[in-house]
């Protein structure tokens, strides 16, 4: 429920009268750190339906959606590449900062357009490209380059895994 509200009120934009740019500065400040973040549950009950991308005064989203009450385990963290899930393959990745999403949900029902370009980040400020690196053994694997190892925050609930990276 908390999710819910915070989800709509961070995809809503929010106009502060009389703030000055000192104040949106302090707005911005992402306290959230760079280590991995995981929750190891076991796989949902869903499976992977979608993957989008929205852009916000402080920070770049993914969501995931996994079509399931309750979110699976996850761990998100930033890694020296990306290696698809399945194979031994590296897979090139635009940005220095290589963030690798992995989720305990099926994937094989869902298939990217251009598993390249999972999401078109194109004028993201964070976001440099959201590459799909397969799915195996009821897991799913992306891979989200950023200009650097920038901080983030993850949150699941209500059938997503959203993952928000700051600007800076």
């Amino acid at each position: 429920m908390l999710f819910a509200a915070l989800a709509g009120v961070a995809l809503a934009p929010v106009a502060v009268a009389g703030a000055s740019p000192a104040d949106a500065d302090v707005a911005c400040d992402a306290d959230w750190g760079t280590g991995d973040r995981d929750v190891w549950g076991g796989a949902a009950e869903g499976a992977l339906t979608g993957v989008r991308s929205g852009q916000h005064e402080c920070f770049d989203r993914l969501v995931l959606d996994l079509g399931a009450a309750d979110a699976a385990g996850f761990h998100v963290g930033y890694r020296d590449e990306l290696g698809h899930i399945a194979k031994d393959q590296v897979l090139p990745l635009r940005g220095d900062g290589v963030l690798v999403v992995l989720v305990d949900v099926p994937g094989q029902g869902y298939q990217p357009a251009n598993p390249v370009e999972v999401v078109d980040v194109t004028g993201y400020r964070t976001f440099q490209q959201v590459r799909w690196a397969g799915s195996a053994e009821g897991q799913v694997k992306l891979g989200v380059g950023t200009p650097a190892g920038l901080p983030f925050r993850v949150t699941s609930g209500g059938g997503k895994l959203v993952v928000d990276v700051a600007h800076s």
